[in-house]
């Protein structure tokens, strides 16, 4: 008799993945054919990903990809450069909850993307669209808008690579939503650098 009380991890999430509706007429629609690169991509990377799914290690993930919660280290992160820069550091707080609000609202009711089959129907699952990622855009929001020449660029832009990475390997995220995410992340941080201007 099988355990009914252990995760199966072997299922991936393809089924699940299609961006748009299925067409009432007969053959795909222009979406669902677009859609087909992005629904490969994620299939292929959690394949990719799935040897390395081990308890211990899937903890671990866990408990780290969550201090992207919140934009909780982001927001440490521009107090400590505050010290220096008080007033560009608040500016650049509050651009990180403007856009934070943006991508988790209108942008994700928007596009209402199922979320990843879970690896463990018990454990922790993220609410809401999967589309984009609101860590992977926070976390490169942040690592983007930081001044140039600071110590604190190299590491933010680590941890950011970290917690976009620990979306797709725990399930949370499909592989697009979290290169959607940190890519228009960092577009807009490289664009609002400026507006905050750091001294």
């Amino acid at each position: 008799m099988s355990d009914t009380s252990t995760p199966d991890h072997t299922a991936h999430p393809t089924e699940q993945q299609d961006l748009s509706h299925a067409p009432a007429s007969p053959g795909p629609s222009f979406l669902t054919r677009a859609a087909r690169p992005a629904v490969a991509l994620d299939s292929g990377v959690d394949r990719l990903l799935h040897p390395l799914r081990r308890p211990l290690v899937l903890r671990a993930v866990e408990g780290f990809s969550h201090i992207g919660d919140a934009g909780a280290v982001w927001l440490i992160t521009l107090s400590v450069l505050g010290r220096k820069d008080p007033k560009a550091a608040l500016r650049a707080a509050a651009f990180l909850g403007i856009g934070t609000v943006i991508v988790n609202g209108p942008m994700k009711s928007l596009t209402k993307r199922s979320r990843p089959a879970p690896l463990d129907p018990e454990a922790f699952r993220p609410s809401g669209s999967s589309f984009p990622s609101g860590h992977s855009f926070s976390s490169w929001l942040v690592t983007m808008m930081l001044p140039t020449s600071s110590r604190l660029r190299l590491p933010a832009a680590t941890v950011a690579s970290a917690i976009t990475t620990s979306r797709v390997f725990l399930r949370y995220h499909h592989t697009t939503d979290v290169l959607a995410g940190a890519a228009l992340g960092a577009a807009t941080g490289s664009l609002l650098r400026r507006l905050v201007s750091w001294r």
